[in-house]
């Protein structure tokens, strides 16, 4: 390779770089990209740039699709609990939502979960009676729902449920039953792609 060419080879490549900024640069929320299953599985979540404001922040739900579950940004207050994020789930879809075809299979909060903390790094949920009786895929896509949406929100790595103070088994995306606490794998198939 003659001088010339590996010269305008060099500029070529050094022009083709990200530019070193010397201050933070504001990022665009209309469009937040998050990862929702795996490296190769992303989904757009419109985001507004009203959506965090100084007692607000944004966070995102995760509502049914058919079989599956889509993520959805909200609004809520900066210091939300376990119980404020079910309360959003519960609030279903927005209108625009419904374009999409997107549902909740909660109720209320209180419909699904008594009581809720979180110990040791990990939120604990006590599950009601009624819900304990809806078996089958409907209790599984609600239990996605919680699970996937508390932990892309709280600092916690797992929901263990509770039923009289308790560990129960709840059942994962594909119905086997898990005691131990369940984390974002034991339903990361339900994401939609």
């Amino acid at each position: 390779m003659t001088r010339a060419k590996l010269v305008i080879l060099m500029l070529v490549m050094a022009s083709c770089g990200v530019p070193i900024e010397r201050s933070a640069q504001p990022i665009d929320l209309t469009d937040i990209v998050l990862e929702v299953a795996a490296p190769s599985t992303i989904a757009m979540v419109p985001m507004s740039p009203d959506f965090e404001g100084p007692e607000t922040r944004a966070v995102v739900i995760y509502l049914i699709r058919g079989q599956g579950l889509l993520g959805r940004a909200r609004s809520i207050s900066t210091n939300y609990e376990i119980m404020d994020l079910l309360d959003l789930l519960a609030a279903g879809p927005a209108a625009s939502d419904f374009l999409d075809d997107l549902s909740t299979g909660l109720i209320s909060a209180k419909s699904v979960v008594d009581s809720a903390e979180i110990r040791d790094g990990l939120a604990f949920l006590a599950l009601n009676e009624s819900f304990l009786n809806d078996t089958g895929t409907n209790q599984i896509l609600v239990l996605g729902q919680i699970v996937i949406t508390l932990l892309s929100n709280l600092p916690i790595s797992g929901v263990q449920f509770t039923s009289s103070g308790q560990p129960i088994a709840v059942p994962n995306a594909s119905g086997k039953p898990v005691t131990e606490p369940v984390r974002r794998r034991d339903y990361a198939s339900l994401l939609s792609n």
